[in-house]
Parts: structure tokens; C-alpha cells; sequence
């Protein structure tokens, strides 16, 4: 298992690797313009432009 900071994890590739890296129980800080697209999962932690201002 490692930690990951994945930048742009709303958009389209992002949003892929996010669903991949969390499938395989990785910790993932996933940092997005809109982390309300981003669905709830336990192994994910979000930042986004919010939370970063």
C-alpha cells in the first residue's frame, strides 16, 4: 500500500486513475477544481480549490 498525491483526480484521465489506484487499496490524496464530482471512497482523502484557498 502507498500514499499518492494525484493532481487533477476530477478530470477524465484522473478520475480513472483514482478508481485504479483505490481498487488496488492504495491511500490517495486526490487534489481537483472540483472535488464534488470525486465519489466517496474510504482509502481517499480530497483537497480541493476550497479547501487550498
Amino acid at each position: 500500500m502507498a500514499n499518492v498525491a494525484l493532481i487533477g483526480a476530477s478530470g477524465n484521465a484522473g478520475s480513472r486513475i483514482l478508481a485504479e489506484l483505490s481498487d488496488r487499496n492504495h491511500l490517495v490524496t486526490a487534489i481537483a477544481r472540483h472535488p464534488e464530482r470525486i465519489e466517496y471512497r474510504a482509502t481517499i482523502t480530497l483537497a480541493g480549490r476550497r479547501q487550498l484557498l
